[in-house]
């Protein structure tokens, strides 16, 4: 295959999307509110199935989480006598779509994909199958009515940050009785588990407590994964549009450039854990989040926490059943992976072995100071 096809496929369905609808608004569907696994069991497959394989993972970025769930698939599979490829997708549609076909031209054993855009990735998706290479994908998917089906492992990020929108709603009727819900959220458009797992994840909780009638959205567009563009977004919010009590972003550069505006502007704060004028949920589990999460002056009292660990280990689960024949190459089946929401009883200790069960071996992710806490 030519590097140009998947590319020129690329650009193609990117200019059928903006003629039949805003780019903003990603068409998958979100998930059901479903009541979230305690347990994985596990897959009886033959002994030794790894050994020897070739394996790549094409990552979506390669942030604090992405580094951190790369890390675990790559220790879990070496130790079962794989050689795991890691690759870097930059967070962009066009560069995964040339990550695959570098990938493929390895004719690898299996890939695991951390889609960016499912609409964009459907011609690659049947082209590894097409080559007989079997595939798992996570993070976005095709709409199985393009004919690429694909088995696929469901993050949990719409249910956890439905969560964290109902502990949102609540500190604001115990605090701010009478209020009506005023929502920011920082969004990144045309990302799907931004805009349709986290973001509507999160009001749809938030509604769930006050009534959609009771919930404003202040602000919902998208906003450049960056705490400085972050910050300077809320500094221009606060000159133009004040009012709001609830803030969230797709990630954690979301919520901490927004946070810094907010305290330079004598907000975001808490008294003794209580925040005192607007509610604040960030999204990662980076140590900078946790931090604040713990400290008693912080209004940010929740965090979906990522848990790179559980999921690298459903990837390469799923990945095997693909491999002992147990599921089909084009099998259209989704497979619900783990999610963790910390609030404000979450202890350091707690924080602690997330982060060094999670994020084992990720630089900068070292245990906090509970005496600080």
């Amino acid at each position: 295959m030519k590097r140009s096809l998947l590319v020129t496929a690329f650009m193609v369905v990117s200019m059928i999307l903006a003629a039949c609808a805003p780019a903003a608004t990603p068409t998958e569907a979100p998930p059901p509110v479903v009541a979230q696994p305690t347990a994985v069991p596990p897959t009886a497959v033959p002994k030794g199935l790894l050994e020897g394989k070739n394996l790549s993972f094409v990552l979506f970025s390669f942030d604090g989480y992405q580094q951190g769930q790369g890390s675990w698939f790559k220790t879990l599979a070496e130790a079962e006598g794989a050689t795991v490829t890691l690759i870097d997708g930059k967070a962009d549609a066009a560069i995964q779509l040339t990550a695959m076909e570098d990938a493929m031209a390895t004719n690898p054993d299996g890939i695991v994909w951390h889609i960016v855009n499912g609409p964009a990735a459907v011609n690659a998706i049947k082209a590894a199958q097409e080559a007989g290479i079997p595939l798992v994908v996570t993070g976005s998917r095709p709409d199985p009515t393009t004919g690429a089906t694909v088995p696929f492992v469901q993050l949990f990020d719409y249910e956890i940050a439905y969560e964290g929108g109902v502990a949102a709603a609540e500190w604001l009727k115990a605090n701010k009785p009478g209020e009506k819900a005023k929502v920011v959220y920082f969004d990144r458009t045309g990302v799907v588990h931004c805009v349709n797992y986290r973001g509507d994840g999160f009001i749809a909780g938030i509604k769930s407590v006050m009534g959609a009638d009771n919930v404003e959205i202040v602000f919902r567009d998208g906003v450049t994964a960056s705490m400085d563009i972050s910050m300077q977004r809320m500094e221009d919010l606060l000159q133009s549009n004040p009012d709001f009590n609830i803030l969230s972003g797709c990630g954690s550069t979301h919520t901490l450039g927004a946070l810094a505006a907010l305290e330079a502007a004598g907000r975001g704060k808490a008294v003794d854990g209580v925040p005192q004028t607007e509610f604040i949920m960030s999204i990662d589990g980076t140590p900078d989040e946790l931090r604040r999460l713990l400290d008693p002056t912080s209004a940010l009292k929740a965090v979906l926490g990522l848990t790179p660990m559980e999921n690298a280990t459903k990837h390469l689960d799923t990945l095997k059943r693909v491999l002992s024949g147990e599921l089909k190459p084009n099998d259209n089946i989704t497979i619900p992976a783990p999610g963790h929401l910390m609030g404000a009883s979450t202890t350091c200790e707690e924080i602690n072995e997330y982060m060094t069960v999670e994020y084992k071996d990720v630089k900068g992710y070292e245990p906090l100071d509970c005496s600080k806490y």
